[in-house]
């Protein structure tokens, strides 16, 4: 699938705004699209988590692995085409400390 090579390629780049946006844009598309195959999206999201230095990064492409790799755990989130990135990253984030407390 073309959009999944494009969102590879992004979350290869050097450039940490490129990447942070891939993530977060790519929480969106599964929360639109939760049927789609994201194995690749998740092997590259693996290694971001393990070698990248921005800390930041690696937080968030944590959490949307996470995402991707146990859905159940995210039944919770609403499937709005509206909603924007940053208030959806937040709300995954409130419920991940919570769910750890």
């Amino acid at each position: 699938d073309r959009g999944i090579e494009n969102y590879l390629a992004a979350l290869n780049s050097k450039n940490d705004g490129l990447i942070e946006s891939a993530i977060m844009n790519l929480m969106k598309l599964k929360t639109l699209h939760p049927s789609r195959d994201y194995a690749k999206i998740m092997s590259t999201l693996d290694q971001l988590t393990q070698k990248t230095s921005n800390k930041t990064i690696r937080y968030e492409a944590f959490i949307l692995l996470h995402y991707l790799q146990y859905p159940e755990h995210f039944n919770w989130i609403q499937s709005r085409e509206d909603q924007p990135l940053d208030e959806l990253l937040a709300t995954l984030v409130v419920r991940i400390h919570q769910q750890t407390e």
